[in-house]
């Protein structure tokens, strides 16, 4: 499955985190991802998807996609039974709390889908890119992290 971009997706900003923008674009025009920056333009918030899991209780990658658009309103990329990153605003990492995820903030590089990209693919978008500068907030993120947490541990049904 694909998004259309538009307008207001503006891969542009998010190819603005890139060393070399030209690269950057090569690769999502070939189907890769391209190397992007962290703590320029978004922070990136690494979560194991047993704790997503847990917090969304399911498995089920639609259904994973549509309780984080709803919970998390920002875009979240998927590295499929690796990990999830929540993309935040910058200099998230100068104020994060929670235990249960880390933070890639400045001098940190993430693997980004090219935004089109939101089928069940090895590395692909959970929830795209929606509009330049939209993302998810942090203390949104944290309380998906205390949820699936929770529930990991038997302290939530």
């Amino acid at each position: 499955m694909t998004t259309p971009i538009t307008e207001n997706t503006s891969p542009r900003w998010l190819i603005s985190a890139a060393d070399d923008t030209a690269e950057a674009r090569r690769d999502w025009q070939a189907g890769r991802p391209a190397v992007l920056r962290t703590g320029i333009i978004f922070d990136a918030v690494k979560i194991h998807p047993t704790v997503i899991h847990a917090a969304v209780r399911s498995t089920v990658e639609e259904t994973i996609s549509t309780t984080l658009a709803e919970t998390l309103d920002g875009p979240v990329v998927c590295h499929y039974g690796h990990w999830y990153y929540a993309l935040v605003p910058p200099q998230t990492t100068e104020t994060w709390m929670s235990p249960h995820a880390t933070v890639r903030g400045r001098g940190a590089w993430v693997g980004v889908p090219p935004i089109e990209i939101t089928a069940r693919e090895l590395l692909h978008w959970s929830v795209p890119v929606v509009r330049a500068g939209k993302l998810c907030a942090p203390g949104d993120v944290a309380e998906v992290l205390r949820i699936g947490a929770a529930r990991l541990e038997g302290a939530l049904l």
